[in-house]
């Protein structure tokens, strides 16, 4: 097999659209799907056709069976970071299953690291390159562009609606590898030449899209893999597998399928060894793409999407066939840049985190705009509800021996429905001595439950002081205000306690009993 590797340079945003959970949102991939590289080349070899011979697509016989039917691999294109010595290294997706501690720089793989319930950790996004024991890790930045919706009927924009692109920023490098016959790879080189300019993504026809495609070679070489795989493995906890594109795999029924045992199925029989998924942290979404010449979308399927990764408990198997895994990928489409992975990448439970130099970011003189300022307000605003929830759900969680759901439902009825703070409290002294002696019975470390609900001061500016973020900075570095404090302040309250009864409702229900 050879291999003829592409660098891709964004001159303009790029927009490789993902799905999202928001219908007036279209996000972007953060790396180049091979399914797009095709396109693009695909597109590149129809404008080579020589005009008015009448020749299409479907009489070159190149294009039909290296684009079409697959005899060409195209592989997906990822962030490339320039090193200390000049060189452009690739960075891949990070594995779901590592996560790193909350304020620390301490790495965990929960593949091999077992769950600790007082370990608090966090997602970590971006790209990584394994470099013994520290993963350096590098995000790609993005930006938010608004703009006016369309009519479909009359083309005409309606002012009055607005839908957002997240694009990718300009001034990235993005690099991939194409597998196939060194003569068809050859040919490839001879239409397309070293490089163009080219345009990718969504909204090509507007500011968005425009790259420059370079063949790194003159002539197509030898496949050199870089697998991290030794040619024998004797580690009793299992390999690992990390997916690095999104993997589509299809069940004995031939419809795309997310369970683990139709992998472990797939793998067995390419394999020919057994196979047993110990863990795995997954994440599952859909494929679907525009094909262009169709002018429609292709049929959306289930699939694995990169990140994911398995420990695998594998039988007698023959580390070659790891190795053509690795080339070709795994699943289906893999011509398309589908089921690209590594085995045995991820070996160690903690590792640690270093992260590529950011541009550090300098204030801009001047006095902040009115405009500003206001948006600003309003995202503390949202900010400190957010937070305010947060607290409760944390301070009801240390409290045992919780009262009866009907006291919990009564109480956080009244407090939705009181007018002042001196109308709650007068409520909790008037209670009844059985009420009373629940509330009481209830504690954590410090106080009982009726005392808390009695004494507990919540308002925006506690909230801001008690938050591990820089929102006290923030406040101050943008001379914000808050309007209508006493207003907010009385909505920080009702919701702080609204919230926290109601998840002390759920944990009885769950719980049960006095606990």
């Amino acid at each position: 097999m050879f291999c003829l590797k592409y660098r891709v340079y964004n001159e303009m945003p790029l927009v490789l659209t993902s799905r999202a959970g928001d219908p007036n949102i279209v996000k972007t991939e953060q790396y180049i799907p091979g399914n797009m590289i095709l396109g693009t080349l695909a597109k590149r070899c129809l404008d080579r056709l020589p005009k008015g011979s009448g020749e299409t697509a479907c009489d070159d016989s190149f294009f039909r069976e290296c684009f079409v039917g697959g005899r060409m691999s195209f592989g997906p294109a990822y962030l490339t970071v320039e090193d200390a010595d000049g060189e452009q290294q690739p960075y891949f997706p990070l594995p779901v299953s590592i996560r790193q501690e909350k304020y620390a720089e301490k790495l965990y793989d929960f593949l091999y690291q077992e769950e600790k319930p007082l370990l608090r950790t966090k997602k970590v996004k971006g790209f990584g390159r394994l470099n013994e024991k520290e993963w350096q890790k590098k995000e790609v930045e993005t930006s938010l562009n608004f703009h006016h919706a369309r009519d479909r009927n009359t083309g005409i924009t309606d002012g009055e609606k607005i839908f957002t692109y997240e694009s990718i920023d300009p001034g990235y490098c993005f690099e991939g590898c194409i597998l196939g016959e060194k003569e068809d790879l050859q040919h490839l080189l001879d239409i397309c030449d070293l490089q163009w300019a080219a345009y990718l993504g969504r909204s090509k026809n507007v500011q968005y899209g425009k790259i420059r495609f370079v063949f790194l070679q003159e002539e197509a070489r030898e496949y050199a893999s870089d697998s991290c795989l030794p040619a024998e493995w004797s580690d009793e906890r299992g390999i690992s597998l990390s997916l690095l594109s999104d993997t589509i795999i299809y069940n004995e029924h031939g419809f795309p399928s997310t369970d683990s045992k139709d992998l472990t199925a797939y793998l067995s029989r390419i394999l020919g060894c057994s196979v047993n998924v110990e863990k795995a942290r997954t994440r599952q979404g859909n494929s679907e793409n525009f094909v262009g010449v169709w002018r429609l979308r292709t049929p959306s399927e289930y699939c694995f999407l990169a990140g994911s990764s398995f420990l695998l408990e594998l039988g007698a198997y023959d580390a070659g066939k790891l190795a053509d895994l690795e080339m070709s990928g795994i699943g289906e489409r893999t011509h398309q840049g589908f089921g690209r992975c590594r085995f045995a990448w991820q070996t160690e439970k903690e590792l640690k985190l270093q992260e590529t130099h950011k541009p550090s970011l300098v204030k801009p003189e001047g006095k902040v705009p009115e405009m500003t300022r206001e948006i600003l307000s309003t995202l503390l605003v949202q900010t400190l509800e957010k937070k305010t929830e947060f607290l409760a759900i944390q301070a009801q969680s240390k409290f045992l021996r919780l009262p009866t759901n009907s006291l919990l439902g009564r109480l956080e009825n009244t407090i939705s429905n009181a007018a002042s703070t001196k109308e709650w409290h007068d409520f909790l002294k008037d209670l009844r001595k059985t009420a009373k002696a629940q509330l009481e019975d209830c504690h954590n470390t410090r106080k009982s439950l009726l005392s808390y609900l009695l004494t507990e001061k919540i308002d925006a500016r506690i909230v801001i002081k008690t938050s591990a973020s820089n929102l006290q900075n923030f406040v101050d570095d943008f001379s914000l205000r808050l309007d209508k404090e006493d207003e907010l302040n009385a909505r920080l309250y009702k919701r702080y306690w609204v919230i926290f009864l109601s998840m002390m409702r759920k944990r009885k229900d769950r719980e049960g009993g006095r606990n």
